[in-house]
């Protein structure tokens, strides 16, 4: 039977891991249990477009059928890392791996003040699956099985660091926390810097030519 694994740590200054161990019968048809398990050598032998093109629809099958939701607010999947994993042990793709499985793993923020942690899986999800969720330094949860068209019950994010907590600990210190890690915060970090790049250049050209229009007077 086709199967989907969920995995969810949850560090205590907010940042987060999620893990999603799945079979790519699941998107491969809309009746995954009338395919045979998927060897390793479908994965293997596809070329670099045949490739992207089965990661790309990996992806959207997953956007389409997860949701996370801290307290009352939904987020949207973080961006995702695909690889291949033997689907017996998931252990990395080996030539003799008769069921291969894909693992996306993703990192972010809890956004805003959300105290617990729901998942939600889509109608046309095809499978169940198991959600496995824990806090830095604490014990693991109990499985927690959830249906196509189902959220999760609540997990309690009591450990975890709130946005209070932390602004506190920064003004109290002067030193701030470790940042999680967050794709979006480094990329518009580079862009501002580009901008300040961009203003300094226009500033010097500025400058150079101020002579030169000067000299022609």
């Amino acid at each position: 039977m086709p199967s989907m694994t969920v995995e969810t740590d949850f560090a205590i200054n907010r940042g987060f891991t999620l893990k999603v161990n799945f079979d790519p019968r699941l998107f491969l048809s809309n009746q995954p249990t009338a395919l045979p398990p998927v060897p390793g050598s479908w994965y293997r032998e596809q070329s670099e477009t045949e490739r992207a093109t089965t990661h790309e629809n990996a992806l959207a099958y997953l956007r389409k059928n997860l949701e996370l939701r801290f307290g009352d607010e939904p987020m949207p999947l973080p961006q995702l890392k695909l690889e291949a994993i033997d689907g017996s042990d998931n252990t990395p793709l080996k030539p003799e791996t008769a069921e291969v499985h894909l693992l996306a793993t993703g990192r972010s923020v809890i956004p805003g003040s959300g105290s617990d942690f729901r998942l939600s899986l889509g109608r046309d999800a095809n499978v169940s699956l198991i959600l496995l969720s824990r806090i830095e330094g604490g014990k693991d949860a109990s499985p927690r099985v959830v249906f196509p068209g189902e959220t999760s019950q609540a997990f309690s994010l009591f450990g975890v660091k709130s946005l209070d907590e932390i602004v506190s600990r920064f003004s109290a210190s002067g030193k701030s926390e470790p940042a999680p890690y967050s794709p979006w915060m480094m990329r518009a970090v580079i862009v501002v810097t580009l901008i300040v790049i961009w203003l300094l250049f226009m500033r010097k050209r500025a400058s150079q030519a101020l002579p030169d229009r000067r000299r022609r007077r």
